[in-house]
């Protein structure tokens, strides 16, 4: 059981999203079904639904400038914010959102610094239950994640895209998550595949390959592989942050003693649950009204 919050690293964005169906042709004009604003990013997801779990949780990241502030601060409510940091400039992202389909398209935009490196290093210590990082820059990070680990900190680390430093800052995770994108450019050609081929990026870690929702896989410290399936989810999904929401859950599970193929499970059954709501922050809400 941890006994200190959560410690999550990662980025914050605006989102706007727009729902449509079927998703426009080059030059084609359409009207959307539904349109909101909401506040996205790994981090800001992950922390966001620990927070409406019940779970103590700090999030550490670049928070994007006017005129978003109040959006940002009121989605994270709940969130201690104490080492995010106020910088000028946009994280902003359009998303196009298919429900029929399950799919959404999303255009990002960032013109924020990344989280610096001497900010990072003053989050090393012993205060911490658990810690979950978004890799951005192992370089820099890998420094932070091995201070945790120092100070008996137990680290997960979620890997969604190619970035530089990633052995060096896998070195030192006790869990790390990657992305189908990233285990199929890295060759795998499944969950169980991708669990077993990525195991060499993060010698000293459980694996836990991701696969939407067809489910995940886990190999332990064993060398064993798990599949856990993926919930049906009926109807319209709407799959914005499901992927974040079960790094939530994941988490949340682990952080209390949970083991890895069960933290899986129950991460799968929270992202089905994101599908069948429309907008995370309805979502969000839900949770906090459970």
């Amino acid at each position: 059981m941890a006994r200190g919050p959560i410690l999550v690293v990662g980025n914050v964005v605006v989102d706007l999203v727009l729902e449509v169906a079927p998703l426009p042709r080059p030059d084609e004009e359409v009207r959307a079904d539904g349109a909101w604003l909401d506040v996205g990013g790994n981090g800001a997801n992950v922390a966001r639904v620990l927070a409406a779990l019940g779970r103590e949780v700090a999030l550490a990241a670049v928070l994007p400038g006017p005129p978003w502030e109040g959006l940002v601060r009121g989605a994270l409510a709940g969130v201690e914010l104490a080492h995010a940091l106020a910088a000028p400039g946009q994280a902003l992202s359009a998303v196009l959102l298919d429900r029929g389909a399950g799919t959404r398209t999303i255009v990002h935009h960032r013109a924020l610094p990344e989280y610096p490196a001497e900010a990072l290093a003053a989050l090393a210590g012993p205060r911490w239950g658990w810690a979950h990082i978004e890799a951005r820059d192992g370089r820099i990070q890998a420094g932070l994640v091995a201070g945790l680990r120092e100070a008996g900190v137990a680290v997960s680390v979620e890997v969604e895209k190619e970035r530089p430093g990633l052995e060096a800052l896998l070195a030192e995770a006790a869990v790390a998550v990657f992305s189908r994108p990233f285990a199929e450019g890295r060759g795998a050609r499944g969950p169980e595949d991708a669990a077993a081929r990525l195991a060499g990026l993060a010698p000293g870690a459980v694996v836990v390959a991701t696969w939407g929702a067809e489910g995940c896989a886990v190999r332990l410290a064993d060398g064993r592989v798990v599949r856990v399936a993926g919930e049906p989810v009926a109807g319209p999904a709407d799959t914005l942050g499901a992927g974040d929401v079960f790094q939530a859950g994941l988490v949340a599970a682990l952080a209390r003693g949970a083991d890895a193929v069960t933290a899986a499970r129950e991460g799968a059954a929270l992202a089905a649950r994101r599908c069948r709501t429309r907008g995370l922050g309805r979502f969000v809400a839900a949770l906090r009204a459970r």
